[in-house]
């Protein structure tokens, strides 16, 4: 015998898919006043209300809907969507992680579970989710792109790539993918094949600021400063107070000579966010006025965007060689001790690991190495390198005075072009010394100050005085075993002159 009731609710669904939120949502109450136990009137009443943006209505009749029937999985999964739309993110993960739960096969559930692990940052879990998606949709583009992007965040760029290729196989037109990969292939340091991926996602109609960020970044990186800051102009284009294509901007406009133009850009930068650190720390440095230090954020943004090409862009363009150069000193200091010993270590530690060459030139000669970074994608670049026993994502201070250096003793320290980011040094000798062993050599470089104790040079960088390194060493217990000489890196068309010191406490 036909069953009024399911008659009824065939045909308000059939409303509700045409679109007829209107005419449905009486009828999906008349079925409810008439059968309160009906699961799936109420189900569809709360997607209904999802789809009309009332959230709290939503959810209160999905979850309506989940008493009567709490083994229905999709039900779970709609309520995370409410559960979201009103703020409730923890209690919308629960609700998804019980649909996937309930029903291991609900590919939906995965996906919904992927997209939000995503935008909470938590790419190792959303890669597990977009994994068990793929399974069930493996002909989805925006899937496979989603997965290449949570690989790219956690730093399996091979992998992303060809998930990435993958999407791209499937859906060739699909342009939100091209911005992915030029991401991927940035990363990868393939900067032509990376231009063109957001070239291609632009023509398509993927235009983003994002992308022209990107663009200018990498132009940026390749010293094409006209092609840089005309990406960063068509990013400002689309929102003036952008603050990242600002500071990308004014970068270019100090890299290219425009140096009042850079303090303009900056100043605009201040009047946006009062108290960006790039913007404080470059017009004091343009400015000529000298600060005690760079901020952190300033340098962890730096060294981050110099990671991918900081090895082959300091040793061949700039002839950076000054973490071999202070092995060289300090063998050469042993040798002068006594004929034919070498350095032998129990403990180094790097104040300022970048990408590991301070390990790599002395990886043969301590025991122990620990390396120190304010910047991650340096840190990721020195782990790979597998120098260090120690890794640490930190501000120099905080290891030194935190839990972590607690049962630590140095019988050396380096710090390779570290000092010309931090100029008053005050503070950071006395907190190397607490964790010194008696004899222990602290070697590092500095760009030389000829007046001053220390200064703040246009550059963003900051200069040492042979004095202030004098009465530094006589504050806390050093001697001045050696002062060599050192050209640092190429600035324009000549060297930076430096200095490497070996100082052994007493």
């Amino acid at each position: 015998m036909p069953d009024p009731q399911n008659d009824l609710l065939s045909t308000v669904r059939d409303f509700h898919v045409q679109g007829q939120l209107d005419r449905a949502e009486p009828l999906y109450r008349e079925i409810i006043e008439a059968d309160p136990e009906n699961a799936e009137a109420w189900h569809l009443l709360g997607v209904l209300m999802l789809q009309k943006g009332q959230g709290v209505d939503a959810e209160s009749y999905l979850s309506e809907a989940i008493k009567l029937k709490p083994d229905e999985a999709k039900y779970f999964n709609n309520l995370s969507s409410a559960q979201k739309l009103g703020g409730k993110v923890t209690e919308a993960e629960g609700s998804l992680r019980k649909a996937v739960e309930l029903d291991p096969n609900f590919a939906d559930g995965h996906v919904n579970l992927g997209y939000l692990l995503s935008e909470a940052e938590r790419y190792d879990e959303a890669i597990v989710s977009y994994r068990s998606a793929i399974e069930h949709y493996p002909k989805i583009a925006e899937l496979h792109q989603n997965l290449a992007h949570a690989l790219f965040q956690v730093g399996l760029l091979d992998e992303a790539k060809l998930i990435c290729l993958k999407a791209l196989s499937l859906k060739p037109d699909l342009s939100t993918a091209q911005n992915v990969l030029g991401g991927i292939l940035a990363g990868l340091n393939e900067l032509p094949e990376a231009i063109d991926a957001y070239e291609k996602a632009l023509s398509a109609g993927a235009v983003t600021i994002s992308s022209y960020n990107n663009l200018g970044l990498i132009y940026r990186t390749q010293r094409n400063f006209e092609a840089a800051e005309s990406n960063y102009r068509r990013a400002l284009s689309l929102e003036p107070e952008n603050v990242d294509s600002l500071v990308g901007l004014a970068s270019v406009l100090m890299a290219s000579g425009q140096e009042h133009k850079a303090i303009e850009t900056f100043q605009q930068i201040l009047a946006i966010d009062p108290e960006n650190g790039d913007a404080k720390h470059m017009i004091s440095a343009l400015s000529g006025r000298t600060t005690d230090t760079a901020p952190e954020a300033y340098v962890k943004s730096l060294f981050d965007f110099y990671a991918p090409n900081f090895d082959q862009d300091l040793t061949e363009r700039l002839q950076y060689k000054i973490p071999f150069q202070m092995r060289e000193v300090v063998d050469q200091y042993f040798a002068d001790q006594e004929p034919g010993v070498t350095p032998e270590f129990k403990c180094l530690l790097d104040q300022g690991s970048g990408t590991g060459l301070v390990g790599e030139a002395f990886q043969n000669c301590t025991d122990v190495m620990i390396g120190l970074d304010l910047a991650p994608k340096m840190i990721a670049a020195a782990s790979e390198k597998e120098f260090y026993d120690e890794l640490h994502e930190i501000e120099l201070g905080d290891y030194l005075a935190g839990p972590l250096s607690a049962d630590r003793s140095f019988d050396i320290v380096a710090a390779a072009d570290v000092f010309i980011y931090i100029g008053k040094l005050d503070n950071l000798f006395e907190a190397t010394v607490k964790r010194l062993q008696s004899g222990a050599l602290y070697v590092f470089s500095v760009e030389n100050s000829n007046s001053e104790d220390f200064i703040l040079r246009s550059s963003g960088r900051y200069a040492q005085s042979r004095a202030y390194i004098e009465r530094l060493a006589s504050t806390h217990g050093f001697s001045i075993e050696v002062a060599e000489p050192a050209k640092i890196r190429k600035h324009g068309n000549k060297f930076m002159q430096g200095t490497i010191y070996i100082l052994k406490y007493l």
